[in-house]
């Protein structure tokens, strides 16, 4: 990765990081604040808010999230 994609992904990561969950466990919590796997649970459910949709399938498209779900399973075996 180079410095200039690492920097589009951060710009990308930071725009939809701050997203608003408005409903359900973690109503009111930004996406960057809530586990990977709910992120990637919710990114399942088919009756999500446009808006909502795009800004997770934004941020589950970054290196930073697929990060945070490697860190988690390998945590999660020890």
């Amino acid at each position: 990765m180079t410095l200039s994609d690492a920097n589009a992904d951060y710009a990308k990561r930071m725009s939809v990081e701050n997203t608003v969950i408005p409903f359900g466990k973690y109503a009111r919590q930004t996406l960057g604040d809530i586990p990977a796997s709910y992120i990637q649970w919710l990114s399942g459910q088919a009756n999500l808010f446009d808006d909502l949709r795009e800004a997770i399938d934004q941020y589950t498209s970054t290196e930073h999230f697929r990060r945070r779900l490697v860190w988690r399973s390998s945590h999660r075996t020890l």
